[in-house]
């Protein structure tokens, strides 16, 4: 009966929003922030420009086989945005394991 007392008194606490470092919420926020706009975006817009492709000064998005013509600003915007998705998510999860691995130091 001690036993269990004992590990379940030395179980770690359920994290919390405060216990995580205000930078660490800050990428969560915009990482999350730039998916859903990525994704309502590319949806309405018919795909993406990396998938997508130009050709004779014509400028298409891409999605599952489906090509929508777009101008070329928007294509450039979709391009960057695209990109942005691919450093906003690495960052997030580099800061999360990093949080953790951290966190699990200063309980033992």
């Amino acid at each position: 009966m001690f036993g269990i007392k004992k590990i379940i008194t030395s179980h770690r606490s359920p994290l919390k929003w405060k216990d995580v470092p205000i930078w660490l919420r800050a990428i969560w926020i915009v990482a999350i922030v730039n998916f859903m706009s990525f994704f309502v975006i590319a949806v309405l817009c018919g795909g993406d420009a990396v998938n997508g492709k130009a050709e004779g000064g014509r400028f298409f998005l891409m999605s599952h086989g489906h090509y929508t013509e777009v101008t070329r600003l928007f294509f450039e915007y979709s391009r960057i945005h695209t990109y942005s998705i691919w450093v906003t998510h690495p960052l997030a999860l580099i800061g999360t394991f990093w949080f953790w691995s951290r966190r699990k130091e200063q309980i033992e």
